[in-house]
């Protein structure tokens, strides 16, 4: 079962060269947020077991776990193994101080239920700069994107100039000034008629409103592990801040 730092994790297994890590963070698993997400997609990816009683599984959503991406999924470079990459994030983990989350709210966010921030995170907020640190600090341990995923992502958005420029130069286009702290709550909803993306809300705003009325706190970041693009990622650790 994944762990905590020191616990079993990815470096535990041989690493292929399929396999993808991301920086994520995810509610404390002591915290209702936690449960309830879990529950919501119907897949905890900690144990890897569904939780006591799934509501739904929502397919892709469930695919990646209940996250919200610091540094997105990456194959490593050459050389690089899963120990090297979550060595280096505990240590920039380490460095880094505990904070208080922004509220959050369920919306509808470009096609998605979601939660979001119900106020704009300040520029110098902490969880930007935890952000911003891990794109920065963890890119030379990645490989880079190859043509056809950089075809891919332009397919699947519209990319503009900037955009471009951060996935040539970060391996992902929605960094920096262009990030958006999310929590994916469900597979798109485009082609959902009104009716049916009120009622998803609807339902989602029920299901996380004692959830999301408990303080909340950034006290580690998470390593999610992907083996192949068919596997749903598994939380491999938890690093605590350090400070």
């Amino acid at each position: 079962m994944a762990g905590d730092h020191g616990a079993a994790g990815p470096d535990d297994a041989p690493m292929t060269r399929t396999s993808r890590y991301a920086a994520y963070w995810a509610p404390a698993r002591e915290h209702p947020l936690w449960r309830a997400g879990c529950d919501w997609l119907g897949r905890d990816p900690e144990t890897g077991q569904p939780p006591a009683s799934p509501r739904a599984r929502r397919e892709r959503a469930a695919h990646y776990g209940l996250h919200a991406t610091l540094k997105a999924p990456r194959r490593l470079a050459d050389g690089v193994d899963a120990s090297t990459f979550i060595r280096t994030l505990a240590t920039l983990a380490h460095r880094s101080s505990a904070f208080d989350m922004p509220a959050l709210g369920v919306v509808d966010w470009g096609g998605f239920v979601a939660l979001r921030p119900i106020v704009a995170l300040p520029a110098r907020h902490a969880l930007r700069g935890l952000a911003d640190a891990c794109v920065r600090e963890l890119e030379p341990l990645c490989a880079r994107p190859t043509a056809a995923d950089a075809q891919a992502r332009e397919r699947a958005h519209r990319l503009d100039a900037g955009h471009r420029d951060h996935l040539g130069r970060w391996g992902y286009p929605f960094v920096l000034e262009r990030w958006a702290f999310h929590v994916t709550l469900s597979d798109p909803q485009r082609g959902a008629d009104a009716v049916s993306t009120a009622r998803c809300l609807a339902h989602a705003r029920r299901h996380f409103a004692a959830a999301l009325r408990e303080p909340l706190r950034c006290e580690a970041v998470s390593v999610f592990e992907q083996r192949d693009r068919d596997t749903p990622f598994t939380l491999a650790c938890r690093l605590p801040l350090g400070r």
